[in-house]
């Protein structure tokens, strides 16, 4: 369940478990995801 799960705290925001566990990595996807939408925008 933890490996199947593990994809959607990824982008369930900053109340999710991944950003409470991981703050800095957190920080860098969201910082991937708005490079990558300004580049497809």
């Amino acid at each position: 369940m933890a490996t199947s799960t593990r994809h959607v705290h990824v982008m369930g925001g900053p109340n999710s478990a991944f950003a409470r566990l991981f703050p800095d990595k957190y920080r860098q996807q969201q910082e991937i995801i708005r490079k990558q939408r300004s580049k497809s925008i």
